[in-house]
């Protein structure tokens, strides 16, 4: 069960009269705004990860060949870490790698 919060009840309109109606349709929305949120996380997260190897493959040439590389000299990198370290100290990618 949810708790309800007085500033949730404000905020929506009701056109029912009945109490019990106004709390499970306060119910359902606060669920489904829930689970709009959880989508919305789950997508930034995506678009995040995307950025990061598009800019990533931008700044060097070959990415496959690179993180072949690197797991070859077992430098195991993440792919944000990957990405910061390529655009603030990217002299530090050529040198892992040969």
């Amino acid at each position: 069960m949810i708790l309800f919060k007085s500033n949730k009840l404000k905020n929506i309109n009701y056109f029912l009269v009945n109490s019990k109606f106004k709390k499970t349709i306060l119910n359902q929305r606060l669920l489904k705004s829930g689970v709009h949120s959880y989508i919305s996380r789950k997508r930034k997260k995506r678009n995040l990860s995307q950025y990061d190897l598009l800019n990533t493959s931008i700044l060097i040439y070959n990415y496959s060949k690179n993180i072949y590389l690197l797991k070859k000299n077992s430098i195991i990198l993440n792919r944000i870490i990957l990405n910061k370290l390529i655009l603030y100290k990217p002299i530090y990618i050529y040198l892992l790698n040969l």
